[in-house]
């Protein structure tokens, strides 16, 4: 993850699944808080545009006969969402982390901290993945 903050912040491009791993099953699985993490760790505030694909699960699917090989001729659509911009999150975050200065407790401040991250990047993946799931519908086939 530190790599990739790395390159976010050189202004890389950056590619990746934020249900932490590669998913076959056509279903989303929760989304991981490292997508979040980056956003939240940028230098800069990184958009982010999110995409489907569809398809990959027939050229990589588990029951292919030779297992390392791709199956050939399949049909792969990738539907780009609209950009997303966090900036608002963001702000809010930066917000509430200042009035943790009120206690004089420095557990508590600690605790607060902790729970305000949390829930920043429980925000920023919640916000990706129902995104993610609308644009699927929109591109799917009932």
């Amino acid at each position: 993850m530190n790599q990739c903050l790395d390159l976010l912040n050189e202004g890389a491009w950056l590619h990746f699944f934020p249900e932490g791993k590669i998913n076959q099953t056509g279903s989303f699985h929760p989304f991981r808080y490292g997508s979040a993490r980056m956003i939240v760790e940028a230098d800069r505030h990184p958009i982010v545009i999110p995409f489907y694909i569809s398809g990959l699960d027939k050229v990589m699917s588990e029951s292919r006969k030779i297992f390392f090989l791709p199956s050939l001729f399949q049909d792969i659509k990738i539907y780009f969402g609209t950009p997303m911009d966090f900036s608002d999150v963001l702000e809010q975050h930066m917000k509430q982390c200042a009035d943790e200065s009120l206690t004089n407790d420095p557990r508590i401040a600690r605790r607060m901290r902790r729970i305000r991250w949390v829930s920043c990047l429980r925000t920023i993946s919640q916000k990706i993945e129902n995104e993610m799931i609308a644009l699927k519908a929109c591109h799917t086939k009932t």
